[in-house]
Formats: structure tokens, C-alpha cells, sequence
């Protein structure tokens, strides 16, 4: 098992970033009490799943009062609470609501010569963040919805939609793993009998790279479930045949700026059998498979970085990092400067898959990854949709924004 906990270490870069318990800032709110009610007034939008009262607090309710019953409104909407037998605090459920102020209203409030209670709680979501959560779950719908409906996968939209929520859900969001699994079982639902994915409809998406996308979209989801492993080992068995003379998969399929042929068929199988190899490192020699390290280590040295290859063409095998691309720290900093001038100064910068990925690379260089924003227009896409939404991912990420459930015990008096 310590062999698989530093292959994790090694290779997923992004869970180090999710920090249990860690927020990016503190909920500070106004506490404003009158004759009837009290107001909370927060310093930005939530989204608040529940809150929590004490029934017994000076500040809220008055010296030796207890309120036994409350109603909380907010955004249009009221919620009710009260005291339970066995309990000291008053529980409301607000399914979400996303706000920057709620008013207290206490229905009951009896005498009682108890000390206070602890702080509020407020088990909430920054509303930016959940707006972004809700936009994964609509875009997850939509990639399962076209799967169904076309009885075939889009390798434009599965695939950005499985490295978006590996990113997300590395950062603290809440992802639509349900939904995932279910695109991913849809996906191996239409592999074929010797493992294979081709579509007769479609020639020209080829069968080699076809199947090295399916298999790279059931890899990453793989993080939220191995149901996929049979699929996966069965696309393993075929890659001997698509070699060329130098090692490397074949391509079959060209769609700029990511399909470009070899590189990407060489990080779709990194992806693969890098997962493979996961599930395989334990202590059980039955299981470990070391044949899949050594095929890692030779596709990682054909990754090699190039100053002379426009770095929009092989900003693909850079995400692999560090599963796949290496470079050396003389190289870094000419890597940066390129990226940089990607995003600034070339019309390439401004496509969404290849500025949401060199911002992703960029923030992997610890760079600062807050961009002007970009005037670009409308998202008609789902594929761009799905990056655009990556990109966003990405920037909340450099302010250290997590979705996580934070008490909120710092009120200003």
C-alpha cells in the first residue's frame, strides 16, 4: 500500500491543493438586532445548505431568554425551526439558498437562566462556487443526454468533462460523480467484443484513437469509481498491434489544436496505464504489474520538451505532468514565458480548450493564473461550455476557494 499512497503523491498533483477544514476566507458577518427580528449580513453571496442557532444566547435573543421557535427568511423564501427535546439548537434547512443577508424572527421565547450556547454555524458554499458546482451538473447532464440520444460518445465533450471534475473535485467542489459513472458506464457499454471503439457512421474518427479517448475519459473517472478496470485491461491487450517502428501508437485521427496525432494517443495511454498500474501497486505479487511502470518510464522519455514546436501543439502533453511530460528546471522558465505569450499575444490564446489548459499549466508552474478577462463571445458549444467552465475552475483555485462547510463563530460585534 505505501507504494500506491506515493504513486498518488506523484501523480495527482491536484489533491494536495484541497485542504480539509481550509476556506479562503472567513464568513465575517454584521449581526444588526431590532424590536421584532435581528439581521445577519454577510460580506458576500452564500449558499447556505443549513444554519444552526443557539437558543440560549444574550446577543441573540436577549440576557436569561431562550427561543424555543424561529423563522429564518432570506431570498424570498422562509424557513422554520424548532426546539426538539433533546437539543439546545435550532436547526433550519435552506436547501441551498444563495444570499448575502437573512432576517431572524423569534416565534417563542421563554425565560431560562442558562449560560450561552456556541456560535452560529452556517454550513455553506461560497454562491460563486456553488453556481459553478450547479454549472458541472448541467453540463454533465448534457454530455450524458447526447451519449443516449446519439448512442455513441463525443470525445470533445466527454474527455473535458472527465478532466474537469478530476480537477474540481482535487480542489474541494462538489462533482456530479452519480452522473459521471453513468457516462462512463455508457462509454464501456459501447466498447466492442475484442475491446475496440469505432463508430461505421463516422470513419474517419478512426478506430485507434477512438478507443485511446474512451479509454483515457474511463481512466480519469476511474477516480470516482474501478468499475472501469475490465474495459481498460481489454484496451491494454490491443496496443502491441498499433505500435510503429518507433514504439508509439499510431494516429488515426487529426482535430486541432488537442488531436494531434501521436502525442495525444501517447497521453491517452499514459493516462490508461497509469491507472492500470494504480490499481495494480500493492503488495500482492498477483497483482502488481511492473511491466506497466517500465512502459511509463519509456512513453515519459519521448515527451521531452521542444523550444522549437509551437507550444500550442504540445501544451497537451504538458498536462500530462507529472504522469507523462518531464522537463528540466533550465527549461521551465522559457515554458512559462511561452505560455504566457499564448495567452496574451496569439489568437491560439484564445480558443477555450488551449487557454483553459495553459492556465491550468501555468498554475502547475505556481504562476499567477488570474487573467484579465477575455471578451470572447457567447458559448454556443458544448465542448467550449465544458472548458469555459474548467477555466473558471482553475482561477478560483489560485484564490484558494474550496467548497467546504465552514462554521461561522467570527461575527463582528
Amino acid at each position: 500500500m505505501s507504494i500506491l499512497i506515493l504513486l498518488l503523491l506523484m501523480t495527482s498533483g491536484d489533491a494536495a491543493l484541497a485542504v480539509p477544514g481550509s476556506s479562503f476566507s472567513d464568513p465575517v458577518y454584521e449581526l444588526a438586532t431590532g424590536e421584532e427580528s435581528l439581521s445577519m449580513t454577510f460580506s458576500q453571496s452564500w449558499s447556505f445548505d443549513q444554519i444552526e442557532l443557539p437558543s440560549v444566547s444574550e446577543q441573540l435573543w436577549g440576557k436569561a431568554r431562550q427561543c424555543r421557535a424561529a423563522i429564518i427568511k432570506t431570498a424570498g423564501r422562509s424557513f422554520i425551526s424548532r426546539l426538539s427535546a433533546d437539543s439546545d439548537r435550532l436547526m433550519f434547512n435552506l436547501d441551498g439558498v444563495i444570499s448575502s443577508q437573512t432576517q431572524v424572527i423569534a416565534l417563542l421565547k421563554v425565560d431560562a437562566a442558562r449560560p450561552d450556547g456556541a456560535a452560529p454555524v452556517f454550513a455553506a458554499t461560497p454562491a460563486r462556487i456553488r453556481m459553478i458546482e450547479d454549472e458541472l451538473k448541467e453540463l454533465a447532464d448534457a454530455v450524458l443526454r447526447f451519449q443516449k440520444r446519439n448512442s455513441c460518445f463525443s470525445c470533445h465533450t466527454a474527455l473535458p468533462l472527465a478532466l474537469t471534475c478530476k480537477v474540481a473535485a482535487a480542489s474541494g467542489y462538489r462533482v456530479p460523480d452519480n452522473i459521471l459513472n453513468q457516462i462512463g458506464s455508457n462509454i464501456a457499454g459501447m466498447q466492442s467484443y475484442d475491446g475496440s471503439y469505432s463508430f461505421p457512421k463516422h470513419p474517419d474518427y478512426g478506430t485507434i484513437s477512438t478507443t485511446m479517448c474512451a479509454g483515457a475519459v474511463m481512466a480519469i473517472i476511474s477516480d470516482f469509481s474501478s468499475q472501469f478496470l475490465e474495459s481498460l485491461h481489454k484496451i491494454r491487450l490491443l496496443l502491441p498491434e498499433w505500435l510503429n517502428d518507433d514504439g508509439l501508437l499510431k494516429s488515426d485521427f487529426y482535430f486541432r489544436p488537442l488531436f494531434i496525432g501521436q502525442a495525444t494517443n501517447m497521453l491517452f495511454e499514459a493516462i490508461i496505464l497509469q491507472t492500470l498500474y494504480l490499481y495494480s501497486a500493492t503488495d500482492d505479487p498477483e497483482i502488481f504489474d511492473n511491466s506497466l511502470r517500465l512502459r511509463l518510464k519509456e512513453l515519459r522519455k519521448h515527451a521531452a520538451f521542444d523550444p522549437a514546436e509551437p507550444i500550442h501543439r504540445q501544451i497537451l502533453l504538458m498536462a500530462g505532468t507529472p504522469v507523462l511530460f518531464q522537463f528540466s528546471n533550465e527549461e521551465r522558465p522559457l515554458i512559462v514565458r511561452q505560455l504566457q505569450h499564448l495567452l496574451k499575444n496569439e489568437p491560439e490564446g484564445e480558443r477555450t480548450d488551449i487557454r483553459a489548459l495553459a492556465l491550468f499549466l501555468l498554475g502547475r508552474f505556481g504562476q499567477n493564473i488570474a487573467p484579465q478577462p477575455l471578451n470572447r463571445r457567447p458559448l454556443q458549444n458544448l465542448g467550449d461550455k465544458i472548458w469555459a467552465c474548467f477555466e473558471q475552475i482553475i482561477i478560483s483555485r489560485a484564490t484558494g476557494a474550496k467548497n467546504n462547510q465552514i462554521s461561522a463563530d467570527n461575527s463582528k460585534q
